[in-house]
């Protein structure tokens, strides 16, 4: 994982005069926090720190697997002061359950996610999650372009891969 963590950091590195992000949205579970801070962590935006915010929304998709919980929150605000945790509402992990979270409720989170993206005030977010999450979510899109190019959106995410990605609501969610 740091080992991963460190190419993209590095590849990052050599494009940061074309980066403009604002704000690093990331899921809160650990293992993206880690990686947000290990890689996009590198960037500075016009010389400043990248701000960094927790949200649920996109933290994996909810199944019994103990590596697809969160920890509490509290724990989490101690080990990463870097990471604002406003968004993340409990203390404890209450997605976290005995049953899997279905496609159609993962993708749906999905979709509020891209909404609420389109609602925030910065224009250059970049978004550290997971690639189940990714995939459910660009499964959704795609339709009726050329079969390479849906293919490629619809691949599971690689560990540590950057998709770029532009998201263009024109604030219709308002």
């Amino acid at each position: 994982g740091k080992h991963q963590c460190k190419k993209l950091r590095k590849e990052l590195e050599e494009m940061e005069r074309y980066l403009d992000w604002e704000l690093c949205v990331v899921s809160p579970l650990t293992r993206t926090l880690q990686t947000a801070l290990l890689t996009v962590g590198a960037v500075r935006h016009e010389g400043e720190p990248i701000k960094f915010l927790a949200t649920e929304m996109c933290r994996e998709r909810v199944t019994m697997c103990p590596a697809d919980s969160r920890r509490n929150k509290s724990v989490l605000e101690e080990e990463f002061p870097e990471v604002d945790f406003s968004q993340v509402k409990d203390e404890f992990d209450m997605a976290w359950r005995d049953e899997k979270e279905d496609d159609a409720a993962c993708k749906q989170r999905g979709i509020k996610f891209l909404q609420w993206l389109a609602l925030r005030r910065e224009s250059c977010i970049t978004v550290v999650t997971h690639s189940g999450f990714l995939k459910r979510l660009f499964e959704q899109f795609g339709m009726g372009i050329a079969s390479e190019d849906m293919e490629e959106l619809h691949r599971r995410p690689a560990n540590c891969e950057m998709r770029g990605l532009v998201l263009c609501a024109h604030r219709q969610f308002e």
